[in-house]
């Protein structure tokens, strides 16, 4: 990249910065569901991606190089640090940022995925929402999930089995009315 100045660089590295901001950040919401790990994580991504910028190849879109760079801090603060959760494997959340590169059309069922997701887990039970969002969200072992809601590890099981179930169902419905609602032009 052929800057003129440092202070033009300073600027050039902001302007696109803050273009690609809010798509990555919904990029890294899918992958980070805690908000104070979230924060940390988008801090230290804005961190490296100043620090690679004169890496950057200008040839190429900013907010896919950026998902990149997020992804490899992403797998570094996985690997160093237990607080992350490993809810999608290394593959996987490759494929989620070639979806995003190949086809925003694909990133935008994602987030309708994600956002009735969302919707469908404000809608359980407490209880049943808290057994969720310590296994799947806080990356939890069953058996540290069933001691501490003083329950048997089999019927924990059973509990989280039929709470996925419910979730996959709701999910399902919203994503029909939704389809549904988009054929008739309406959302």
């Amino acid at each position: 990249m052929t800057v003129a100045s440092e202070d033009d660089r300073r600027k050039h590295f902001f302007r696109m910065y803050v273009a690609a901001e809010r798509a990555l950040h919904r990029f890294l919401k899918l992958l980070v569901h805690d908000s104070t790990l979230l924060e940390e994580v988008t801090q230290s991504v804005a961190l490296r991606l100043w620090e690679r910028f004169d890496s950057y190849d200008n040839s190429r879109p900013f907010e896919a190089w950026a998902r990149g760079v997020a992804i490899n801090v992403l797998s570094e603060l996985r690997r160093s640090d237990r607080r992350f959760p490993r809810l999608l494997g290394e593959e996987a959340i490759a494929g989620l940022a070639e979806a995003y590169d190949r086809a925003p059309a694909v990133a935008g069922e994602l987030s309708d995925q994600v956002q009735a997701l969302r919707a469908c887990l404000d809608r359980l039970p407490e209880e049943s929402r808290q057994l969720v969002v310590r296994r799947y969200c806080d990356a939890h072992s069953v058996q540290d999930v069933a001691r501490d809601s003083g329950k048997s590890v089999a019927a924990t099981y059973k509990s989280l089995g039929r709470i996925l179930e419910r979730l996959a169902d709701c999910v399902q419905r919203r994503l029909e009315m939704l389809a549904a609602g988009r054929e008739v032009g309406h959302v």
